[in-house]
């Protein structure tokens, strides 16, 4: 009987080991710290070695990253995400960059503008002034858009942290 159970168990190793657990041969191998465990050793049959499968908050092949929130990541993006707020939580930098430019780009694009259509008022309906107008709506429009992707991304599990790891399930 005790073959048939790990025969049964084989699946899963090979699963694990392919999803980056590490061989292991006790369960410290697979703890952040000796206060609390992180994952456990899972031996199969005889076998002096196992794989580390770990708890659903982290993951990793020893089980010592943590996985983002994901009800963190929605709220930020809720909140401050039009700011960037969610991308610079889950490690996209460059991405949060991008947005806060975009968000106060329509806020601060017509004060520099304004010195040049004020300083002559034959010009309030000039191309210029026209153009800013577009730029500052169709600016807005895809903060707006870009906004609501992201939480359609964040609630469907289609965006993970900047390593590759999926969000832990906490809403």
């Amino acid at each position: 009987m005790r073959q048939i159970y790990g025969l049964l168990l084989l699946p899963a190793v090979v699963l694990a080991v392919s999803a980056g657990g590490d061989v292991c041969t006790n369960s410290t191998q697979c703890s952040v710290d000796t206060i609390g465990s992180s994952g456990t050793c899972t031996f199969t049959g005889n076998s002096t070695s196992g794989v580390c499968e770990c708890n659903a908050r982290y993951t990793g092949g020893d089980c010592r990253t943590e996985r983002k929130a994901k009800l963190t990541a929605f709220l930020l993006s809720f909140f401050v995400g039009a700011y960037g707020g969610d991308r610079f939580y889950l490690g996209y930098i460059g991405a949060g960059v991008g947005k806060l430019i975009l968000t106060l780009a329509p806020c601060i694009l017509p004060y520099f503008f304004c010195c040049f259509l004020c300083a002559d008022p034959e010009r309030k309906r000039s191309v210029l002034a026209i153009a800013l107008y577009v730029l500052t709506s169709c600016t807005g429009l895809g903060v707006v858009v870009w906004w609501l992707t992201d939480w359609i991304l964040i609630l469907t599990d289609q965006l993970p942290d900047v390593d590759g790891n999926a969000l832990y399930h906490d809403m």
